[in-house]
């Protein structure tokens, strides 16, 4: 494994920040503009209310994504078994496509068109894990060759910027999910490159409330290049869909 200055930050770590932020975010986006008044009792009009703690909640929750994505990186170059990473991701954006639509439309709005229309994250961190794969079979096939190496490895990228975008994921807009996690893996291992490509990127392509991924940076920036433990592997994956169908159930108990 390859270690970077000791630092504060594992993997293991990393992960229970990702999530946590990832659980505020949601459960603003799905109690801030309805019941943050009501429950509260508090004197604010509900419009200068549900702005406030709209923005808050939204922009704490922008820190989630890119270390998820940096995470997914991470797992490129230390899992025994890439393609039983990707497998294993696309098993649970499957698992996790539902309980996402119910989450944020309920199920009296929920359709066939609304299941096609707008994809979890989970499509995402595997839609760009397929493509680093792709883009590094490319360079260690074609690593005596600049010229269709740089041909290839572009045209791959497109691709899976492409396939984000047609699939409309979470962070589709421009390929913006798949770039980054593009950029984590070309400055693998390089702590001042991985910070500069991600200000970068999120500097170009994230705007309002989006922007506020810039606050993750102290995260990426600390981590140690250590793993942590790994008991709770798959509490990880069963947290995403299971936080989403327990928030949005808790939604329509108080609604009644």
């Amino acid at each position: 494994m390859r270690k970077e200055r000791t630092t504060t930050l594992n993997s293991f770590t990393l992960k229970l920040i990702a999530c946590f932020t990832m659980l505020i975010d949601h459960f603003t986006t799905i109690f801030v503009p309805r019941y943050t008044t009501p429950l509260f009792h508090i004197t604010l009009s509900s419009y200068e209310l549900d702005v406030t703690w709209y923005v808050v909640g939204r922009s704490i929750g922008r820190i989630a994504f890119p270390i998820f994505a940096f995470l997914i990186v991470e797992g490129f170059f230390h899992t025994r078994n890439r393609m039983k990473y990707l497998l294993r991701l696309l098993l649970f954006a499957v698992i996790s496509e539902i309980p996402y639509d119910y989450a944020f439309w309920g199920f009296p709005n929920m359709n066939l068109k609304l299941l096609l229309y707008k994809q979890n994250v989970f499509f995402t961190l595997a839609i760009g894990l397929l493509t680093i794969i792709i883009y590094d079979y490319i360079k260690n096939r074609m690593h005596s060759n600049t010229m269709w190496m740089t041909l290839f490895g572009v045209l791959t990228i497109i691709g899976g910027t492409g396939l984000l975008i047609l699939v409309q994921a979470d962070y589709s807009e421009y390929g913006y999910g798949v770039l980054l996690i593009v950029g984590f893996y070309l400055a693998y291992g390089n702590r001042n490159l991985r910070m500069l490509l991600f200000i970068l990127l999120v500097g170009f392509f994230r705007g309002g409330i989006e922007f506020m991924a810039i606050l993750a940076a102290p995260f990426l920036y600390y981590y140690n290049g250590e793993r942590g433990t790994k008991r709770f592997k798959y509490a990880f994956y069963t947290f995403y869909p299971l936080h989403l169908v327990i928030l949005q159930g808790i939604y329509q108990f108080l609604s009644n």
